[in-house]
């Protein structure tokens, strides 16, 4: 997906971290990141669409487009494809103001947010946004995906800051579920979201 000519996007810049971290991570390959090939045990074959999208996989992503905050790289681009082969329509950006401003001028655009949290954004500022930014958009399901994360949690625990939250490497089944998922614990967060407002 394309943004809209309107846009100057090319006007803002990626919030980048100016402090090292106390212990520097070494960069995640492509390879090791995202890892979509199907369990090769279950005796899946992929049936293919004449765009290229794997068929039978559609149910697992929203059927409006997935805005993805994700810093530039290959890992990025590994996730962007991921979720295009799901069935995703995608559009990126690297800078959180920017995806600030089309979640909150075009809220309806938007089936789902996804935030790739890594040592090139800023992840305590973002999460520091989320909890005003779920309250104002309670009905946009938000995917966190981090390599901080120890494990991944598909339930209602974190749901001021994102519906589902997963660790990398991202397995093709944890991908999966997690579209999915976001979107059953979307309904339990707009449901909290309208009872605190009462």
């Amino acid at each position: 997906m394309k943004f809209p000519s309107n846009w100057p996007i090319s006007r803002f810049a990626s919030r980048r971290k100016t402090h090292p971290k106390e212990t520097e991570r070494v960069p995640q390959s492509a390879e090791t990141f995202l890892d979509l090939s199907p369990p090769s045990n279950q005796g899946f074959t992929p049936q293919t669409s004449e765009n290229g999208k794997v068929s039978g996989l559609r149910s697992s992503a929203p059927q409006l487009p997935i805005l993805i905050l994700t810093p530039e790289g290959e890992t990025g681009e590994a996730l962007i494809k991921g979720l295009e082969k799901l069935g995703g329509e995608v559009a990126h950006t690297s800078c959180f103001d920017v995806t600030l401003n089309l979640l909150v001028t075009n809220s309806r655009d938007w089936g789902l947010l996804v935030l790739f949290l890594d040592e090139t954004l800023d992840s305590d500022w973002i999460n520091d946004s989320l909890p005003s930014l779920r309250t104002l958009l309670p009905h946009i399901p938000v995917l966190q995906i981090s390599s901080e994360r120890v494990s991944n949690l598909f339930g209602l625990e974190d749901l001021a800051l994102c519906d589902v939250a997963i660790k990398t490497p991202v397995s093709h089944s944890a991908l999966k579920l997690a579209l999915s998922q976001a979107q059953v614990n979307n309904r339990f967060h707009q449901l909290r979201q309208a009872r605190n407002r009462i």
